[in-house]
């Protein structure tokens, strides 16, 4: 049995509390790892600016390793633009929407406690 099918079948066995918890540790572990690995791009990042290239490769245990700076570049769509250059009917059929789903876990909202008994002023023996 493999550790990926001894974990599923341990996570099984939690209840929802456990499972929870499980979770939120993996969570933590994960977030703190990502803020390891971006010290460390932002190093190479130093690194390779300190040496005016724009990559590089490193060696590590047989395996080639390449960092180097990377630029994308992306359309953008003015949808008011559009709406206006081709009419309602038209600027429908060219844009239509996807409805996704997915499963979210993230902290819930705090909630208002309610108020079970009514506090009254103390007011002063007025005589």
């Amino acid at each position: 049995m493999g550790n990926s099918e001894k974990f599923t079948n341990r996570i099984k066995k939690n209840d929802d509390n456990e499972l929870m918890e499980l979770y939120t540790l993996f969570k933590t572990e994960f977030d703190e790892t990502k803020e390891k690995l971006s010290l460390i791009k932002d190093e190479f990042a130093e690194r390779l600016h300190s040496l005016n290239k724009e990559s590089n490769i490193i060696p590590v245990n047989d395996v080639n390793w390449k960092i180097a700076y990377q630029t994308t570049s992306r359309k953008k769509t003015n949808y008011i633009a559009l709406l206006e250059t081709v009419g309602n009917e038209e600027y429908n059929n060219i844009v239509t929407s996807k409805e996704s789903t997915f499963l979210v876990i993230r902290k819930a909202p705090k909630t208002k406690k309610s108020k079970k008994t009514q506090t009254v002023p103390i007011m002063a023996n007025v005589e």
